[in-house]
């Protein structure tokens, strides 16, 4: 039953995908025949010329909507089968290595000190990108704090050139941090299960003996994570959070910027897109 489901669920996620580029294909062919206009000096943009290109896509869309609707028939009279989750290595390390036990002999030593390297990286990566990360914020606050790299008036390529000329020293720092943060996060998932079974190894071979003293690091760790995740922590947060945007939007209203922005959005609504 539930292999012919999936079978089902396969066929029809291929055919919705398929659909779904054919119609986002028809919409970027219609937008395209709305430039025709532009060539004997007429507007790009109108509403009659809008209408037009809409009524073509009706059929498709609606096919589309149909489909959609139809997707979810499908998930209901072919359900998934049941996937049974995998506990999180993450969690299950926190949790064991608070209770690893002494222990002593060449088995015990070498479990040990596989458990501690695996710590050491999971530890030694996450701190490299936090500190990489402090210093490209670091350097990042430096060029753009600094109002001799905005001179738009002076400047070769006006505006353009400034942004074009702090995108090329910021985006490096930024693309490394990104980078480095990735790839932290990829071993440290493919090393905590490894770490845990070293700590699994270490409470079998160390059974029956007093469990060793958590270092200063893990107890400080435990104390944040007992922190921050308290759910009235959370709550100040997010009050505080809200209670910053409330007041940024009003200090937006008192200076005019929300005309300016409304303003805006208007131009960008009847001169690019269309929409007006």
């Amino acid at each position: 039953m539930h292999d012919h489901a999936r079978k089902v669920r396969t066929a029809y996620g291929i055919f919705f995908g398929a659909l779904t580029a054919l119609v986002g294909v028809l919409f970027i062919v219609e937008a395209a025949k709305m430039y025709s206009g532009a060539a004997s000096g007429g507007e790009i943009y109108t509403r009659e010329g809008v209408g037009e290109r809409l009524q073509a896509l009706l059929i498709p869309v609606c096919a589309w909507l149909a489909a959609a609707v139809g997707g979810g028939v499908i998930a209901m009279l072919c359900p998934p089968a049941p996937v049974r989750v995998r506990p999180d290595a993450k969690k299950a390390l926190a949790r064991i290595s608070r209770r690893i036990p002494a222990g002593e002999g060449e088995e015990y030593l070498a479990a040990q000190k596989g458990y501690r390297t695996r710590r050491l990286i999971r530890i030694g990566s996450l701190v490299f990108v936090t500190l990489f990360g402090i210093l490209a914020a670091i350097m990042t606050c430096v060029y753009v704090f600094d109002a001799a790299h905005f001179t738009a008036a002076e400047a070769v390529g006006g505006i353009n050139g400034d942004i074009l000329a702090m995108l090329k020293n910021v985006l490096p720092w930024i693309g490394v941090t990104l980078i480095l943060a990735v790839g932290a996060t990829v071993l440290d998932h493919f090393n905590a299960p490894k770490t845990l079974a070293q700590a699994k190894k270490l409470l079998v071979l160390g059974r029956g003996n007093p469990t060793l003293p958590p270092p200063t690091w893990v107890a400080w760790k435990s104390r944040a994570d007992e922190f921050f995740e308290n759910r009235w922590t959370v709550l100040t947060v997010r009050l505080a959070i809200l209670s910053l945007a409330v007041v940024f939007i009003a200090l937006g209203i008192a200076n005019g910027s929300a005309d300016d922005v409304l303003g805006k959005a208007i131009m960008i609504c009847t001169e690019c897109i269309g929409l007006g």
